[in-house]
């Protein structure tokens, strides 16, 4: 796993693992509740879920709909990292993470600059979509 694909894991608050996969089932998670954003939908490239819980093909949307997921997102990435240090800090605390594995979840959000969900599986869809639509 790469250093970003950690972070990914991370950020979207789901305990790391040696691969994505299984991340990328099961969306939106059954339990949740209209209005929040399953973050595991940063793992694939397939689908967005609005806030109804509908899941909507990412080919299918309208250009300005796939325009403002990505402002959406790049808008939520310094909460999203935020979060998930508060978590990291508060799981070591607790003694449910090890300070090992603190270490490197931590070094790896640190990785995360400005602009990192453009380089997301859904994000980077939306935007090779969008540049086949100005493309004649």
């Amino acid at each position: 796993m790469t250093p970003f694909e950690l972070a990914l894991q991370v950020v979207a608050g789901v305990e790391p693992g040696p691969t994505l996969a299984p991340l990328q089932q099961d969306l939106p998670k059954p339990d949740l509740e209209p209005g929040w954003l399953d973050k595991r939908v940063v793992f694939q490239d397939r689908i967005w879920i609005n806030r109804e819980l509908r899941v909507i093909p990412l080919a299918e949307m309208t250009p300005l709909h796939r325009s403002h997921v990505i402002r959406f997102l790049r808008d939520l990435e310094s909460d999203w990292q935020l979060v998930a240090a508060t978590w990291l800090c508060h799981q070591t605390a607790l003694g449910l993470h090890s300070a090992a594995a603190t270490r490197e979840q931590a070094r790896a959000l640190g990785l995360l600059t400005p602009g990192w969900t453009t380089r997301t599986p859904p994000v980077r869809r939306l935007l090779d979509l969008i540049a086949g639509q100005l493309t004649p």
